[in-house]
């Protein structure tokens, strides 16, 4: 009855299961955490195997005569040249225009290609930009990652401890943005172009691929939310333990507000799902302009078709 599938995000292991009971179509992934809190959708485990590096400015000029001293790990790197390097900070920069800053204890920060930049200055963070052009990658939570993979004029910021921020591009890809604020948070978006994903919560998970234009946020607490193959879908995870998503459509809306709740519009267009209550479940699609919403704690409403609305 259930297919298992393990999402690692920076050294938390999530095991998500296939649950055909939970939502209209196969292929439902539902997250179980290991403290055993209880289910709750982990469609983000179908998109994440992505790593993470962020975006940050650091300006590179002269100090004034009475600035503080300069940090005991110091990397600069610009055009080819390693400028300055003490400490146990490590940087690299190849390409025009390329500048890799990293000041934290143990942080690496590399930039390849023309105009990329790295900013690695949480300690033992990890910023990477490479290939494509004007990307900028910033981590500057403790241990956090920031990578900025192709495309052109895209953004990670990984500022949670222990968090990641990832964009995964094609040639062409922009506009893009991914931030990682929460602790143990993960944020990544891959193949589209300027497409939001936020994830603020503490080891919540944000994700979009394969469309333009979308807005994922999840700001619970081990909240989810993703978009797949979509474009100007909006998707927000705003409870403890909630998950929402959107996919296979265009201009739908997710929202999972309650606790342990969960959300998902898709398969068509202008769909809008919307789980307000503790553990309620919300379902549009298979349609157009369908709507759902519950707002009675534990019940689930389903719309689908053509215009049908579905309340609890």
């Amino acid at each position: 009855m259930y297919s298992n599938r393990t999402v690692a995000v920076v050294g938390v292991s999530m095991t998500c299961e296939t649950n055909p009971l939970t939502w209209p179509e196969s292929g439902r992934v539902v997250m179980s955490h290991m403290r055993g809190i209880g289910l709750r959708t982990c469609s983000l485990a179908r998109l994440m195997a992505l790593t993470v590096v962020p975006a940050a400015v650091l300006a590179i000029g002269a100090a004034p005569a009475n600035a503080a001293p300069s940090p005991l790990n110091l990397c600069q790197a610009s055009n080819g040249r390693v400028l300055i390097h003490r400490g146990s900070a490590t940087c690299s920069a190849v390409g025009a225009g390329s500048v890799a800053i990293a000041t934290g204890a143990d942080s690496s920060a590399t930039a390849t290609g023309a105009n990329n930049h790295a900013y690695a200055t949480g300690s033992g963070s990890l910023a990477t930009a490479e290939d494509g052009t004007g990307n900028t990658a910033t981590a500057s939570g403790q241990f956090s990652g920031a990578t900025v993979h192709g495309g052109s004029g895209n953004t990670a910021t990984a500022s949670g401890d222990l968090s990641a921020a990832t964009l995964s591009l094609d040639p062409g890809d922009t506009g893009n943005i991914a931030v990682s604020s929460g602790e143990l948070s993960s944020a990544s978006a891959a193949h589209g172009n300027h497409n939001v994903v936020t994830a603020r919560g503490k080891q919540s998970l944000a994700g979009a691929t394969g469309g333009d234009n979308n807005t994922v946020t999840a700001s619970g607490f081990e909240s989810g939310a993703g978009v797949f193959n979509g474009n100007g879908n909006t998707v927000l995870a705003t409870g403890d333990l909630s998950a929402a998503d959107a996919g296979g459509g265009n201009n739908n809306q997710a929202t999972a507000g309650g606790e342990l709740s969960q959300a998902q519009a898709g398969q068509g267009n202008h769909n809008t799902a919307t789980a307000i209550a503790r553990l309620s479940v919300a379902f549009a699609g298979q349609g157009d302009n369908n709507a759902s919403i519950a707002s009675t704690e534990g019940c689930q409403a389903a719309a689908t078709g053509s215009g049908v609305i579905s309340t609890c």
